[in-house]
This record gives structure tokens, sequence and C-alpha cells, in this order.
């Protein structure tokens, strides 16, 4: 590759809200460049999992090169494909970090939502060439034009493109868009190799396998290079080199702009960290690229392995956790189920995604506690800044819904038919399902994103609960000091019904700040012994009936309580 050859790369992210077509726009992108041959399915193909393809959603970052010739030039297009759930924004930053440009894809039925204005905001923030792109124009319910103002106010210039992903309406268009309004790379091919890790995975013979944009220099796989992490400070020898399309191929090299991978050997997925910068061990004087921020977990759930060995749960979501480098896992002690792990997620819906990839992939049976928030002691809690898009017609309802939430309103800004709203909110409050109520308050209009703000004083308390006189850790929360009685009175209501009755009677508690504020008892199960005396002295009976007092007392002093898995999710 001569020094000039990155004039004909262009690396670029497709960015949208959740269910605008981006993986269908891959797909076609991917099928008139020859990667794919013609889809016989509408399903998109990019998603390989099993849940994206269920659920329909994007959950992992895809990067595919895509070999494109325009009048007689040879040209190498790196797409990456991105989530669009609010909860995996910290997957589309990874995905701009790596390239110059993005198509923003916007659906003319729907128009701009929160997350295309999140994404966006994210790429200026990186100085990317941002080309707006309309998708659905076919559909009888589609506002183009409408769609196209809302795109201009945002401050989108040159022109927008209209397609239709799934008849492949305007492919061509947008594939010469990128090569003439995307820039091609920066860095230089004769400085020191510099290459930024913006995903990983893991192959069992392989090893940790980094996917890479390749900043400065070159690195060859024929004299088989030891590579160095900057942040982690560990050495390993290239096992090979690659780059996808859409699966992993092998390459002799890896130059100056291209996006690939590097098969590092290593076993430990804690040793290759997404935002590191790899380098040629033999470069001692290359200094660290400009990483992104960490990951931030902000909601979190305990974790148990119900009939399975901890150390087998441990390696699955060591493994996962590879392919998830934005949870944060600590190894916790249950008396009830043993050694577990609290796992800190994106969101609800990130924790969701990795329980049932966790349940799909690994075979596992878990046990799962209702999600929570960090706080600092019981003084401080996080709050997170929240914007709303909705029509006009619904202010009142959402307004209402962010006062009953603790939220403060505040700048609200007209984009054409609708509203921004600005709102802060409490994280705990977002948790408790303020989404599906947004939904509700708003006939299924309204979208959202967040971001995190900081901490605020805050009178909390632990609200725990006691079975049968003992403390049941899973079940313990932080809650409003001023809604700790009634959040108590309504935990018990549903655990009563839950637990099982024993041949005892016991108690349930509510306790906060060293006072029990509530109480409920399960009756015990009512065994009838004299069902086999026929007849007999009235001593006899008595004499029955004593015996199962004390039976029953014994069993109220040592009996345990077993408790189900769904008590846990109270």
């Amino acid at each position: 590759m001569s020094e000039d050859s990155t004039k004909f790369i262009r690396n670029f992210a497709i960015i949208a809200h959740i269910d605008h077509g981006k993986s269908t726009l891959a797909d076609r992108l991917m099928e008139a460049t020859g990667v794919l041959p013609p889809a016989q399915t509408e399903t998109p193909r990019i998603d390989r999992m099993e849940l994206e393809t269920e659920r329909g959603v994007t959950i992992k970052l895809k990067a595919v090169r895509l070999p494109y010739e325009l009048h007689a030039t040879n040209y190498v297009l790196n797409m990456i494909d991105t989530p669009g759930h609010a909860d995996f924004s910290y997957e589309v930053s990874r995905s701009l970090a790596a390239c110059e440009g993005a198509l923003l894809l916007v659906d003319a039925t729907q128009g701009v939502q929160a997350q295309t204005l999140s994404h966006l905001e994210k790429a200026r923030e990186l100085g990317l060439t941002v080309i707006g792109v309309i998708n659905k124009i076919d559909s009888p319910l589609a506002r183009v034009a409408e769609t196209e103002k809302e795109l201009r106010d945002l401050g989108i210039e040159g022109e927008i493109l209209r397609i239709s992903a799934l008849r492949g309406e305007g492919i061509d268009r947008a594939l010469e868009a990128v090569v003439a309004r995307i820039p091609p790379p920066g860095g230089e091919l004769v400085e020191p190799f510099r290459a930024l890790v913006f995903d990983s995975t893991f192959d069992a013979h392989l090893g940790t396998i980094a996917y890479v944009r390749v900043v400065d220099g070159e690195i060859e796989s024929s004299h088989r290079p030891t590579v160095k992490f900057l942040g982690t400070k560990v050495s390993t020898q290239v096992k090979e080199l690659g780059y996808f399309s859409p699966d992993r191929k092998p390459t002799p090299a890896l130059r100056t702009g291209e996006i690939g991978s590097i098969a590092t050997g290593i076993r430990d997925p804690r040793e290759v960290r997404v935002g590191d910068t790899i380098v040629e061990s033999s470069d001692r004087q290359v200094g660290p690229l400009p990483g992104y921020r960490p990951p931030q977990s902000f909601v979190f759930a305990s974790f148990f392995a119900k009939n399975s060995d901890f150390e087998e749960f441990r390696k699955a979501l060591q493994t996962l956790r590879l392919e998830e480098p934005a949870i944060s896992v600590e190894e916790i002690s249950s008396t009830a189920f043993g050694r577990g792990v609290r796992i800190g997620f994106l969101g609800t819906f990130h924790l969701e995604i990795v329980r049932e990839r966790l349940t799909r992939e690994f075979g596992l049976e878990l046990v799962v506690t209702k999600p929570t928030v960090a706080f600092h002691g019981l003084e401080e809690e996080p709050w997170i800044l929240l914007t709303v898009l909705t029509p006009a017609e619904f202010l009142s309802g959402v307004a209402r819904l962010v006062a009953e939430r603790r939220g403060k309103l505040g700048e609200t800004e007209i984009l054409g038919n609708r509203l921004k709203i600005s709102t802060e909110l409490p994280l705990l409050e977002f948790v408790r399902g303020f989404y599906d109520a947004l939904k509700s308050n708003s006939k299924g209009y309204a979208s959202l994103s967040w971001e995190f703000l900081d901490y605020r004083p805050a009178r909390l308390a632990e609200l725990e609960i006691i079975v049968h006189d003992r403390p049941v850790e899973g079940l313990a929360e932080i809650v409003l000091r001023e809604e700790a009685e009634r959040m108590g009175r309504e935990k018990l209501k549903k655990l009563k019904e839950i637990l099982p009755r024993q041949q005892f009677a016991y108690a349930i508690q509510a306790k906060a700040g060293g006072k029990i504020l509530a109480r409920e008892d399960v009756p015990a199960v009512r065994k009838d012994v004299l069902a086999k005396l026929s007849g007999g002295h009235v001593e006899r009976k008595m004499k029955k009936l004593k015996e199962q007092k004390k039976g029953k007392a014994r069993l109220a002093k040592f009996g345990k309580v077993e408790m189900p898995p769904e008590a846990f999710l109270v």
C-alpha cells in the first residue's frame, strides 16, 4: 500500500433511533457491493445473534469491509452497523471513534426521535461528517418533506438522501455519497504502528480477538510480530490478522486507516480492554491514543446460578464479558443462594439482554434480583438528564408523569409538530418503569434518550425484609425514607402470595431505620392428624393434638423457609 492509499478508504457508521432500518440498510449496502448475494428474506442478515433476529433490534455493533468501484477507481468502505436502543449508546460511541463519518438514518414515518438527537450529538463531538438519510420513503405513512425539514432544523447540511432500504431504492446514491462526502482517514503510514481497540470477541483457538482501527503505521502477519496493549501492559505474539466480510477473513497486513482484527491468543478477556491502544512492542516511544470515556454501570442486579456450579457460572460470565465490556462484575455471597455476582449494566434493557444470553448461550438457570441503582450511602442518589420527544398534545401527561417521579422539567423546544423536553430525573424513578409509563401516557408516540448527570442529596433508608426472623439480603433495597412504610406493606402483600406455606406458621416483616414498619403472617399448612383415628378415647385424640403442637413449635424454632426465585423480583 502506498502512502496515499488511505485516500481510497472510507470509514463510516450507520446511526439511528431503534427500528429505523439500520440493519436493513447495511444488508442492502453489502448486496450492492457484492459482499452478500441478493436476499431471499426481509430478515436482516447482518444481525447474527438469535436475540437480535427475534427482537428485531441490533444489540452488538458489526463491522464489514465493502469493496466499491466508482468511476473506475476502487475504494474500500469500512461500514459499522450500530445498536439503536438508548441503553447501547456506549456501543455507538465506540463505533464513532473508529470512523470519519456517519449516515444518520431517519424513518420517514416517525421522523426525528430522541436517539437520533443523541447519536447526532456524539458524532458532532467527534468531528464526524454526518450525511442525512431518510428511509422508508415507500411507506404510505411516510412524511418525507416534514422529516427533511426536521433534519435541516438540526443543522444537517448537503443533500439529504431519500431511500427505501427494504426495496433497495437509493442505495447506489448512498454509496456515492459516502465516497464523495466522507473524508478519508488521517494518520501516517511511515509512523510506528498504533491501533484503537473498539470491540472484541473470543475464539477457542485464537483466543481474544481485538477489533481495531489502525491509526498509524502498519502491521504484517508474516514475521509474527509481538504487540503490546498500553493500558493493560500485556504483550503477546499476533496469531492472525483479519478483516470482516461480514465474517472474519485472514489478511496478511493491516495498514493506516483500515479496520480489521488482531487475534492475540490471550485467554483472559480482562487483558484486552475496549478503548486501549495496541502498538508493536519494538516501538518503545509510542504513546497511547486518546480513547473515549470508559463505560459506567448505572443499573445493578445480583445473579445466582440455580442448580449449577459457581465456577461454571463464573467461566460463562467471563466469556460473555469479552463481548459485553460495558458490564461490571463483583462477586458476592448470599445465605440463601451461596456465591453469586453483582452485575452492573448500562440500563434495564441491557440487563434483560445479558440475562437472556447467559440462559440461552450457556444453558444457565439463573436467579436474578430486582434491578436497582448505585447510591452513595444513604445520603445521595444518582440523577439523569432525560430528553423526551413527544407530540405537543401529550405535554401535560408527560409533565404530570415527571412530577410524580420527582423530576424537574427543563427547557422545551419546538421540533416540527413535536416538543423536545429536557428533564432531570432520579435514576431510581427511571428504573422503576418510567419508560413504560411514558409510552402509556403518550399512546406510544414519545421517545427518549438519557445520560448520567450527577449525585444529589436524598433522604434514603434501607428497607429490609425479614422472613421467619431471618433477614433476606436479596430482598433488601434502598428506598426514599418517606416511602419506606408504603413500599414495605406492598412488598409483604406480594410476598405472602408467593412464599410457600410450611407445617408451621411464620411472619414476614418489613423493617427500616431499626423499626418494624409492616407485618404479614403466613398460616401453617393444615394437617389432620386425627384422620386415621377411627373412634377411640378423647384422651388419645388430645394426646395426638398435643404431639402435633409440640412438633410445630419445634419446626417453628428450627425450620427454614426456602425462597422461590420469583420472590426476588417483587
